[in-house]
């Protein structure tokens, strides 16, 4: 059953150009989503305001616009999206570990806005794996072939 697994796998493997695309636009899309957190921090990620939650919400449409914008930019196919949304992730989740623990202040004043923003960006960052692995037209296998 495994063997069926590793046969229906898209490996992809991009040209350095490409590659150097994808890193930049994982940094761009976190760079605008801290950007985001930074402006609408004070009113939007504080403890108990109901928006909040609408920013979990807008993850999805905006990893959607990100997703489509990257296979514009980038010229990638279809199969090709989840192993370029993989690497935008993994560049964005990068940064934005990085980002909370050395400059914190870049998301907000406070502690509280940091965390809450830092975990909008994360959230987006698992929605965008997800969009990105639903729109190369993969198919989740079923419990029996795993």
């Amino acid at each position: 059953m495994s063997s069926n697994l590793a046969a229906q796998a898209h490996l992809v493997a991009f040209s350095r150009r490409r590659l150097a695309a994808l890193i930049a636009l994982g940094i761009t899309f976190w760079f605008l989503a801290a950007l985001m957190v930074r402006v609408l921090g004070p009113y939007v990620f504080t403890d108990g305001n109901p928006y909040r939650w609408l920013m979990f919400v807008l993850a999805v449409p905006l990893s959607y616009g990100f997703m489509f914008s990257a296979r514009w930019l980038v010229r990638l196919q279809r199969v090709e999206l989840a192993s370029a949304m993989a690497i935008m992730t993994l560049v964005a989740t990068l940064c934005d570990g990085t980002a909370l623990t050395c400059c914190h202040t870049l998301y907000g004043a406070s502690y509280e806005i940091a965390l809450f923003g830092a975990a909008v960006i994360l959230w987006g960052a698992g929605v965008g794996m997800l969009v990105g692995y639903l729109a190369s037209g993969s198919a989740l296998p079923r419990l029996d072939e795993v």
